[in-house]
C-alpha cells in the first residue's frame, strides 16, 4: 500500500495544479487603440527620421496562463504605421503603412491580488504588408513595390487589467530594413535602410 502513496500523491498533486491553472481560464478578446509612429531612412553616414505620424491599431488577442504569473499572449492586429513630413518649401508628405502584425508576447503580471492587476510583457513580432502609399499635397502614389512584404521586431510595454478590461502602452521597433534592395542604388556610399519604429496605446476587453 505504501507502494502506492508516492504516485498517488503526485497524481492528486498534478491534478490540483491542473485545477488551478484552468481556474485562471485562458481568454480571447478584443483591442484597439491609438498608434503614433516614425521611419527612419539611413544611406551611409546620412539618416533621418520623419515627424510622427498618428493611426490606429485594432486586432484580437489571447491569454494562455502557465501559472499565476505568467501568461503567453498571441495577437492578430491590423496596424497603421509610417511617418509625416512638412517643410515651407515642399509643403506636407506622409507615408502610410498598413499591416497585419502577429506578436508572441511574454505578460508578466503582479503578484497583487484584486481587480486591478499591473503588468510588463514583450515579445517577438512579424508582420506582412498590405498596403504601402504616399500622399503629398494631395498627389498619392503607391509604393507598395518597392517594399518587403515581411518585416519583423519587438514590442515591449506596460499595462493594467481591471477586471475583463485591459490597458497597455508599447513600444514597436521594427528590426528589418523594409526598402528591397535597388541596383540604382549601388554608386552610393552604403547601402540604403528604411525603418520603422512606434508607440501604440489601446484598450481591450476579454471575453
Amino acid at each position: 500500500m505504501s507502494k502506492l502513496l508516492l504516485p498517488i500523491t503526485i497524481v492528486l498533486f498534478l491534478s490540483i495544479s491542473n485545477n488551478k491553472l484552468q481556474a485562471q481560464e485562458r481568454s480571447f478578446g478584443i483591442k484597439g487603440g491609438a498608434a503614433g509612429y516614425q521611419l527612419t531612412s539611413e544611406l551611409g553616414d546620412f539618416s533621418s527620421t520623419s515627424d510622427r505620424k498618428i493611426a490606429f491599431e485594432a486586432g484580437i488577442f489571447g491569454e494562455f496562463p502557465i501559472n499565476r504569473l505568467l501568461a503567453i499572449q498571441p495577437e492578430v492586429v491590423f496596424v497603421q504605421k509610417g511617418g509625416e513630413e512638412t517643410s515651407q518649401s515642399l509643403g506636407s508628405s506622409s507615408v502610410t503603412l498598413n499591416y497585419i502584425d502577429v506578436p508572441l508576447l511574454l505578460k508578466i503580471n503582479a503578484p497583487v491580488d484584486g481587480s486591478l492587476q499591473p503588468f510588463i510583457f514583450g515579445g517577438p513580432y512579424a508582420g506582412y504588408l498590405i498596403e504601402a502609399t504616399s500622399d503629398s499635397e494631395g498627389e498619392s502614389q503607391d509604393l507598395t513595390e518597392f517594399l518587403n512584404d515581411i518585416h519583423y521586431g519587438i514590442k515591449v510595454g506596460v499595462g493594467l487589467n481591471i477586471g475583463p478590461v485591459l490597458i497597455d502602452a508599447r513600444y514597436d521597433m521594427g528590426f528589418a530594413n523594409l526598402y528591397k534592395e535597388d541596383e540604382e542604388l549601388d554608386g552610393f556610399d552604403g547601402d540604403f535602410e528604411f525603418t520603422t519604429t512606434g508607440f501604440v496605446l489601446s484598450l481591450g476587453l476579454r471575453f
